[in-house]
């Protein structure tokens, strides 16, 4: 074979190799990267330099693996399977990601994944929800039964109709970390699922309970974690409103939490919670009890917690109850 011949060959495989990498490349699907901004249109592409205008727009352009970043800006919208198509990431390691561009204000009115929606490894992140204008009396966050793997991170969630943050009964595995809660009408976390984390959240001045872990008739909310948490100002709207309630369940846990200037601290109660931990929390300046376990709790272990200047600090009322170093 002539030397001109060769290369001749040698580049045309060469180029072959190219077009199928190219084409394995885009069949495989490499997670992207879109964009919203209010100056956008939603006839661009969602770059950067070209964004679209609404919410709804970047996340149905979205798969699993890929980011839709929100440039500031005060949005009209609910992220809502009702009002856009909302992706299923495939793992935490493949989520699809919802967030506000670093270092900007991003406000939409909530986050509302109906019942029946089944989709999971999401993540909102950098987000304020101001459910404040919303006129349908609902929450902030809503994971409905279905969904699960959920997670809300570095974000406000305000001004709730009904609950700041409220998860179905079989909607687990979903984690709120780093967030504040407050101003809803009603509780700031209502949880009626199991496995779920809540890490270093605030959670303050909603008219009832700060975190509200349980539902009646169901002893299905177990293995929930509550921790690193500030819990103060809930309970405007009831005398007995506590900063945290675990019931209903299994082997739920609360430790490392600032619980102060509630109605009510810590109370183990309801639907005969077996196994609660309540442990190395601080808990003082509730205007009622500081941490009650109530008759139908069993085995409760509380300990090393500091307990003071509530009216009464530790009432319990339970069997198999373990005390323990629970002092100033």
């Amino acid at each position: 074979m002539h030397i001109a011949q060769h290369l001749q060959r040698m580049s045309s495989l060469i180029s072959g190799m190219i077009l199928a990498g190219s084409i394995l490349s885009s069949v495989s699907g490499e997670a992207a990267t879109y964009y919203v901004a209010t100056s956008g249109s939603d006839a661009n592409q969602g770059t950067e330099s070209e964004p679209f205008r609404t919410v709804r727009q970047g996340v149905s352009a979205l798969q699993p693996g890929d980011t839709l970043y929100i440039r500031a800006g005060t949005y009209a919208e609910t992220i809502s399977p009702l009002a856009m198509t909302i992706p299923s990431g495939t793992s935490w390691s493949d989520p699809v990601t919802i967030s506000g561009y670093f270092g900007e204000t991003v406000t939409l009115q909530g986050v509302d994944l109906s019942t029946g929606s089944n989709i999971s490894y999401v993540i909102f992140d950098n987000l304020i929800l101001d459910a404040s204008a919303r006129s349908d009396g609902s929450d902030g966050l809503y994971v409905g039964c279905g969904s699960h793997h959920i997670r809300l991170s570095n974000s406000e969630i305000k001004n709730a109709p009904s609950m700041g943050v409220q998860f179905c009964s079989n909607a687990d595995y979903n984690e709120v970390i780093n967030c504040s809660v407050h101003g809803s009408v009603y509780h700031g976390l209502y949880i009626s699922s199991s496995n779920n984390l809540f890490d270093g959240n605030s959670v303050y001045d909603n008219r009832g309970y700060g975190y509200h872990l349980y539902i009646q008739g169901n002893r299905t909310v177990s293995n929930n974690v509550v921790r690193n948490s500030e819990i103060y100002g809930n309970g405007s709207g009831t005398q007995y409103s506590f900063g945290i309630i675990l019931g209903s369940g299994d082997n739920n846990v609360a430790y490392d939490n600032i619980v102060r200037d509630n109605s009510a601290g810590i109370q183990v109660a309801y639907g005969n919670p077996h196994g609660t931990e309540v442990h190395n929390n601080t808990v003082y300046g509730n205007f009622s009890v500081g941490i009650w376990i109530f008759p139908d709790a069993i085995d409760t272990i509380v300990e090393n917690n500091s307990v003071y200047n509530n009216t009464y600090d530790i009432y319990d009322q339970a069997t198999g109850t373990v005390l323990s170093n629970n002092g100033e």
